[in-house]
């Protein structure tokens, strides 16, 4: 079984439990064409807040959530916002507090859509993954200086490790 983290402030002690004990995600197929919409959704099956970091927009979450297109052929398709090196800065409200037995669902739409000629698209798969444990500010950067979050110290009940979901995809 992989372990992975959920850093948890809880009397002082971190707390490692495995993703099936903590967090479950999903995707559900909304709509493919020159676009493709999903809905995500991050599900705390654990009895402790969880929090997951998830930047809502796909052009500045590309380092965070991925989507492939599954054709019927076993062949897979990339698909991606090209990502965009400043123009956001990150806030707290980025990383979304999620109680015991609830969930949260975005939307997420990714434009200029190319699978190519004769494509057959079967399926739908995301990947989420995240690092960030603590958000220390005082970076550089050219919208300005970052600003510490959470006190710049390790951000709480905060999910870490790499998870995946998939949908088929129903023809129109």
């Amino acid at each position: 079984m992989r372990i992975i983290t959920l850093f948890a402030l809880l009397g002082g002690l971190f707390t490692s439990l495995t993703a099936d004990e903590v967090l479950r995600t999903s995707v559900k197929f909304v709509k493919l064409g020159k676009e493709l919409e999903v809905k995500v959704r991050f599900e705390n099956i654990s009895d402790r807040p969880v929090r997951v970091y998830f930047i809502e927009n796909p052009i500045f979450n590309s380092f965070q959530s991925a989507f492939t297109v599954v054709h019927k052929d076993g062949t897979k398709s990339f698909i991606a916002e090209e990502p965009q090196p400043h123009g956001y800065v990150v806030t707290e409200s980025d990383f979304h507090l999620i109680a015991p037995c609830h969930s949260k669902t975005f939307k997420q739409k990714i434009g200029n859509v190319t699978l190519g000629s004769g494509s057959n698209p079967a399926g739908i798969e995301w990947e989420y993954s995240n690092t960030i444990t603590k958000w220390e500010g005082g970076i550089e950067t050219l919208d300005g200086k970052t600003e510490a979050l959470f006190g710049g110290k390790e951000i709480p009940y905060i999910w870490t490790g790499r998870i995946k979901a998939a949908a088929k995809i129903k023809p129109h």
